[in-house]
């Protein structure tokens, strides 16, 4: 299989002008003029452009250590030492000239990678997809980077042990690759590692493989990251065995403290200032029961939180009972409230092939106050409540870096009037998020992204409306739906019904600084009754800008929202406006 410069560039043509216009700068080299520079005396390059020695390299060439006879280099290994230095950074066959004592390095332009071959390419790997590797210069670390990937992705295709034998053709601007993968392998022996203060094999419980599956890299990736994010490890890492005839793998991990306390601080322009302060113990008892806490403070929401994830039986296992304590005040335009929940049930989760799913049946109470908005003023709801999850791997093992994947997430709760509550309410939700890399390139340059909501309140006919809660009530508007309008303005008033869609297309990893453009369009629709929709269509289109900086996501979008109608009278042009958002911490 091969892939050549001339197909990555026709591709890209085919998705954006702005690829286009990278290319060509990039080719701008070939315009440079021809310069002379004296690198150290004795010693001048002729090129296009600036070569810097490093300091090893110059005392190698340059005589810096001192004038002493035994330390200077000959004319002859300064012809050697140069070459290798001029081959890391792409340029081969250069010509010497020496006169007088003094030396000219001449070469021609530098070589640059335009076509790779793969040779027994058994797994049909597309080279040209790994399309960043093109118009590099042809130097060991270009090279490198091509081997990795193409051992990534062989990994994830159950080949851990190939070997790889690669052939440079500067003047061709050929780089060709002969692959030997080995046998598909199956996972036979895993090695388990205990941590400090834990049962054996606890690890396991974050593992997104087991014995008997069939080798792939990118599960034993998630599985790191996992224990990595939960914070049960500092670092991990999983080790093939090849030799043999058994196929093991060994984990290795640097545990830390089961103690840990973290501070985040971010902004946005409908919370404005945000802080968030977390102390967690991941090993709480010998089976690594979690205990958290966590406070989180902006203008509008303040939240703090107490859970514990206990892992009662004496072996490992992915079932626990899960508790927890909240307490909310909430300040919205429309209406501010006090809320304490307590929860507690059993709670799953497992993966099955390449997914991975969660499920907590729970019993909840919570206390509301509603200092300003409808509703009772003082109300409690007993209630049984159904919370879920379906992932799969690939958006959880790019959870930070979002690409590809789906996730789907509901909840359900039910409370009765005169069974621990004051109210008879039923409450459905709905979320959805799903991301394609187009073309499947690698990394992406193009990235889709579609999400979707849907929620409704259900009042049960022992229960009036106007006494429903306001922070039960659905509302949309801001930057969690509908962009184009401001915050929970759609329905000021609070609806029974609320409907989201957003169709996202985000640029990666071509501009400059890591800066990514984005592009939007956001549905939605409400409903006065619980499970009809008025007849107003709310949308929006809008464009933006995200920005993975040292200190966190930065994001910035402007939208515009409008109002369509089948009843002129019903349009809400206030509402049409622009909306700009600003904020540091918001993920794709």
């Amino acid at each position: 299989m091969q892939g050549s410069k001339q197909d990555i560039v026709k591709t890209k043509k085919q998705i954006t002008i702005l690829l286009m216009v990278l290319l060509a700068t990039t080719a701008s080299y070939s315009a440079e003029p021809t310069l002379t520079r004296m690198v150290c005396p004795g010693i001048s390059i002729k090129s296009k452009l600036e070569i810097e020695l490093t300091v090893t390299e110059k005392e190698l060439v340059c005589d810096t250590k001192g004038p002493e006879a035994w330390r200077k280099t000959s004319l002859m290994q300064k012809e050697y030492f140069l070459t290798n230095f001029l081959q890391t950074r792409g340029y081969y066959n250069p010509k010497f000239v020496s006169k007088n004592g003094a030396m000219l390095v001449d070469f021609q332009e530098i070589a640059s990678i335009d076509e790779v071959e793969l040779v027994n390419n058994k797994a049909n790997l597309q080279a040209y997809r790994f399309w960043k590797i093109y118009g590099r210069p042809m130097t060991p670390q270009s090279l490198d980077q091509l081997e990795s990937w193409i051992r990534g992705q062989y990994g994830q295709r159950g080949y851990p042990c190939l070997s790889l034998r690669t052939k440079a053709f500067p003047r061709k601007g050929l780089v060709q690759v002969e692959i030997q993968p080995g046998d598909l392998k199956t996972i036979d022996e895993i090695d388990y590692e205990k941590l400090p203060g834990t049962i054996a094999h606890i690890g396991s419980r974050y593992y997104a493989f087991k014995e008997s599956d069939t080798y792939d890299a990118s599960k034993l990736q998630l599985s790191a990251q996992r224990m990595i994010e939960d914070e049960l490890v500092i670092s991990t890492n999983f080790v093939t065995q090849c030799e043999g005839e058994t196929f093991k793998i060994a984990q290795k991990s640097i545990p830390g403290e089961p103690r840990l306390v973290t501070v985040g601080l971010g902004f946005d322009t409908e919370e404005y200032g945000i802080a968030e302060l977390r102390w967690k113990n991941t090993r709480f008892t010998t089976t690594a029961s979690k205990l958290d806490a966590s406070l989180r403070a902006s203008y509008r929401v303040v939240s703090a939180e107490l859970a514990f994830d206990w892992y009662y039986a004496p072996i490992v296992m992915r079932h626990y009972l899960r508790s927890a304590v909240k307490l909310t005040r909430t300040n919205e335009d429309n209406f501010e409230s006090r809320v304490l929940d307590l929860s507690t049930g059993p709670s799953w989760d497992f993966d099955s092939a390449d997914h991975f799913f969660s499920l907590w049946p729970s019993l909840s109470m919570t206390r509301t106050k509603i200092v300003r908005g409808e509703g009772l003023g003082r109300s409690k709801m007993l209630s049984l409540r159904l919370q879920g999850t379906v992932s799969s791997h690939d958006h959880q093992l790019h959870r930070n870096d979002p690409r590809s994947g789906f996730d789907l997430g509901f909840t359900t709760s039910f409370a009765k009037k005169g069974i621990g509550s004051d109210l008879s309410i039923n409450r459905y939700g709905l979320r959805s998020s799903y991301l394609a890399n187009i073309m499947s390139f690698d990394p992406p340059i193009w990235i889709m992204g579609l999400r979707g909501s849907l929620s409704s309140t259900v009042v049960g006919s022992d229960t009036a409306e106007e006494d429903v809660p306001d922070n039960l009530k659905q509302r949309l508007g801001g930057t969690r739906n509908l962009r184009g309008f401001g915050r929970n303005l759609v329905a000021e008033d609070g609806a029974l019904l609320s409907a989201y869609a957003g169709l996202e297309l985000r640029l990666a990893n071509t501009l400059a600084y890591g800066i990514q453009p984005i592009v939007f369009l956001d549905f939605g629709k409400v409903g006065e009754e619980s499970w009809k929709f008025d007849q107003e269509l709310y949308w929006g289109p809008g464009f933006g800008v995200h920005w993975k900086s040292p200190i966190g996501p930065l994001r910035a979008t402007l939208a515009r929202g409008f109002v369509e109608s089948a009843d002129d009278e019903k349009l809400e042009g206030d509402l049409e406006s622009w909306q700009v958002f600003l904020s540091l911490g918001e993920q794709f």
